[in-house]
């Protein structure tokens, strides 16, 4: 029998989006009991780890069989921990190798007629829904909007995504009057309370933005009560305790004025984003962004510019300010 061949049959740049390949598989026969293909996808995550991953699938009457593998390589994709620093973002490489199973007139035949495919090169990230219903799919890094400049603080720092490029890159610069020029961006003097927050978008690529604080700050520290038990004497007796915990400090924050694409942006992107760090002094402190239960995007009546507010939690203990 020939080997089984695989074929790519819709892919991405981005891992979190479907890459689906195809496995042809054999015709063996109306007597056979069974029949599957069984698909390993190897990963390699540059700098990280090595993985396999292993899937099956009967073949049906068509006599192929679709697999999507970005499940896979999402999970090896998982050991990756992002800093507050813009470095080099892992490429996720991969190979595939297929084998089919089957039993004809009670014979058994496993791994036969395997074929190898090259596989490719992603980085993590995904295309929106929206993106993959369009079909743009080029191998940019940001979803910013063009619609009106950025507003950026002088004496801050900006990320910037490499916009077209065929793997993930930042540029990254203080800002002044006079190093934005190439960049859709207008510099301010910063207002009072002013943060710069650096977070990993949803292409897993570094990008800062300028926000301000509310002067608001809180903290949700949870308390549980409890009985140290001891022998009771005259003088030795139990004792109530309380534990306390999650003393993170929660700081109100607000987008300052957004057109509508701004808007969107600002909440389909950065308070979607998983990892965030506040700059705080010098410090870069690991946070994370917590929406209103409802976020304002456009109010169609007044056409006002928006701001969205929202809640920075920071990740560890202690005062900050």
């Amino acid at each position: 029998m020939p080997n089984v061949t695989i074929a790519l049959v819709e892919g991405s740049k981005f891992c979190g989006s479907p890459i689906v390949y195809r496995v042809d598989a054999n015709d063996v026969g109306e007597n056979a009991v069974f029949h599957r293909i069984r698909l390993t996808v190897n990963v390699n995550v540059s700098g990280y780890s090595d993985a396999s991953f292993d899937f099956s699938s009967p073949v049906e009457n068509s006599g192929h069989v679709n697999f999507d593998i970005s499940s896979a390589l999402l999970a090896a994709a998982e050991v990756w921990q992002p800093s507050e620093t813009p470095g080099s973002y892992p490429a996720i490489t991969y190979t595939l190798d297929a084998v089919e199973d089957y039993m004809v007139d009670g014979v058994l035949y496993e791994g036969r007629n395997g074929d190898h495919h090259s596989g490719g090169t992603v980085y993590m990230g995904a295309l929106s829904d929206y993106e993959r219903m369009t079909g743009y799919r080029p191998p940019r890094y940001s979803r910013k909007p063009s619609s009106s400049p950025e507003v950026v603080h002088e004496g801050k720092t900006l990320i910037v995504p490499g916009l077209m490029s065929s793997s993930p890159s930042v540029t990254s610069f203080l800002v002044g009057r006079d190093s934005i020029t190439a960049q859709n961006a207008y510099a301010i003097t910063p207002p009072p309370d002013s943060y710069e927050i650096r977070f990993i978008n949803s292409f897993c690529v570094h990008e800062s933005i300028h926000v301000i604080a509310l002067r608001t700050a809180a903290v949700a520290i949870t308390t549980e009560k409890q009985i140290i038990s001891r022998q009771e004497t005259l003088t030795n007796f139990s004792r109530g305790v309380a534990i306390k915990q999650n003393n993170h400090e929660q700081w109100k924050m607000s987008s300052g004025p957004l057109d509508k694409a701004w808007a969107a942006w600002f909440a389909h992107e950065f308070l979607m984003a998983r990892w965030a760090w506040i700059k705080i002094g010098s410090t870069f402190i690991p946070c994370h962004i917590i929406p209103e239960e409802t976020t304002p995007l456009i109010d169609r009546i007044k056409n006002d510019p928006i701001a969205i507010p929202f809640t920075i939690e920071l990740d560890i203990t202690g005062a900050c300010e």
